[in-house]
């Protein structure tokens, strides 16, 4: 922790790359699930509830690049 933390300290623009990057899809994968917190207790029906949520996320972000560069119509069109 003592590492990250000086790695950090000095480049703190790490840390705007990270917000970018790893951040976002955490955020979006909580606003979808509509809540913060999991209602499950065990750690592996937690586990299962967030990899389906990331393989939702993976799979419309693929469907979209697609659909962006033409090799899939649209499903709504």
């Amino acid at each position: 922790m003592d590492e990250m933390q000086n790695r950090l300290s000095n480049t703190p623009e790490m840390m705007l790359l990270r917000k970018q990057k790893v951040e976002c899809p955490f955020e979006a994968l909580k606003q979808r699930m509509g809540a913060t917190h999991f209602l499950a207790r065990e750690l592996n029906k937690v586990s299962a509830k967030i990899n389906l949520n990331i393989l939702d996320y993976n799979l419309k972000r693929v469907m979209k690049a697609l659909v962006t560069c033409g090799l899939i119509k649209s499903p709504s069109a």
